[in-house]
């Protein structure tokens, strides 16, 4: 078994929404936006493959994840005629670009990335002191712990990691308290782990995002104001793979725009239905 995913079908004949969360290995919370965007679009939200919420046997790589989307893409896509529209947030829209850059052929209409992961290394150091800059000198010494306590063959992983994604969650959002109104996933650790491995070794060999790629569609970055991972760095390396990109900024806004409070969560949504109707038109 691959990666699983959650169909919400339209009558509609617009393009489908394909959502691939971020991450990796941490699925499940872009169901509330699956189904408010199937109310005008049919739209798949992605699980990625993962030891916990799939089932699914290693490898956990980058080029197994964009070999499963492959698979998805062109069985309920291509085969059937439509056309699509990929969204990723965090990691998963850097997923997407990776992906695209290396099928081109596939009727995919445009990437709208939702407050894409930090991929470059200076993107990668601004996010963590902005990370930092939110923790109290307690929950700094609490990370610190946690990480020496993985360094141990015997230690609860799974807990450990559980843990840690609680010190991380309130940092990704303009209200932190929001965080803790979330049931968030396990974080399945060695899925992410063995992701994250690939992509950085990806990265180095500067075969990520290929070069040269013929995908010429639009690259649209919805940003956070207040998201820990860098705008403008992000953006610019975005956008030195893509031609067609452009940025778009929400204020008073964390890293999961639709989980912030409700008339935040309202503004980010007639963003990325106004994003979606010009692209369908």
């Amino acid at each position: 078994m691959g990666l699983s995913f959650e169909y919400f079908q339209n009558p509609a004949s617009n393009p489908t929404l394909v959502i691939l969360h971020g991450g990796p290995a941490l699925p499940f919370y872009t169901k509330s936006l699956a189904k408010k965007l199937s109310e005008k679009y049919p739209v798949i939200d992605v699980c990625f493959r993962s030891r916990i919420h799939t089932q699914s046997p290693p490898p956990f790589d980058m080029k197994t994840h964009r070999s499963d989307l492959l698979h998805l893409l062109t069985t309920e896509i291509e085969q059937k005629n439509k056309k699509c529209i990929l969204i990723g947030h965090s990691f998963g829209g850097l997923m997407a670009a990776s992906f695209v850059s290396r099928n081109p052929q596939l009727p995919i209409e445009s990437l709208i990335l939702i407050c894409p992961a930090p991929a470059d290394t200076p993107s990668r150091e601004i996010f963590m002191r902005h990370v930092e800059a939110k923790w109290s000198c307690d929950q700094k010494e609490r990370r610190q712990y946690i990480l020496r306590e993985m360094r141990d063959p015997e230690a609860p992983r799974a807990t450990l990691w559980n843990e840690y994604w609680k010190l991380l969650a309130p940092t990704y959002f303009f209200d932190p308290s929001l965080a803790d109104q979330i049931r968030w996933a396990d974080w399945d650790f060695e899925a992410f782990d063995e992701c994250l491995k690939s992509a950085g070794a990806e990265l180095q060999e500067q075969s990520f995002i290929l070069r040269p790629h013929s995908f010429d569609k639009p690259v649209l970055i919805v940003g956070a104001e207040n998201d820990p991972c860098p705008i403008d760095s992000n953006y610019r390396w975005i956008q030195s793979h893509f031609a067609k990109t452009k940025l778009l900024t929400l204020k008073e806004c964390g890293h999961f725009p639709w989980l912030e409070a409700q008339t935040k969560a309202q503004e980010f949504y007639s963003l990325l239905l106004d994003l979606l109707e010009q692209k369908n038109t």
